[in-house]
């Protein structure tokens, strides 16, 4: 998604709703690195597969050459979701961003002074 559409959407909900869209980022950071995660345990089975069969210097059969197969389709979908967990990231700070900026406005509007915790 183009991030100009991204920030157009965030910048009209809620305080209240910001928050709620950082839940669900977190949450789908955590879902994509899981997913990950499984990809690249499959790709390592593939993988140990292929080099058995290659270090016992056996004939290649069908088998193989669809574990090959599989192993790129698996880096290819670790790909995709790196991606995905990478705009993720990008919206969350978006989100964190948005948030403190509502934040200092609201304080500069109440005219209360401005502290900073950590």
């Amino acid at each position: 998604m183009d991030n100009h559409k991204i920030f157009s959407q965030l910048s009209r909900l809620h305080t209240s709703d910001l928050l709620i869209a950082k839940m669900e980022c977190i949450k789908e950071i955590a879902l994509y690195k899981s997913l990950r995660l499984g990809f690249l345990g499959l790709m390592s089975i593939f993988v140990g597969h292929l080099a058995k069969v290659v270090l016992a210097t056996q004939a290649v059969s069908w088998i193989e050459w669809s574990a090959a197969l599989l192993v790129m389709l698996c880096l290819a979908g670790y790909w995709i979701l790196d991606e995905l967990e990478a705009s993720e990231h990008a919206k969350k700070a978006l989100v964190d961003d948005l948030i403190l900026y509502r934040i200092n406005k609201g304080a500069l509007d109440t005219g209360t002074p401005q502290r900073l915790t950590s």
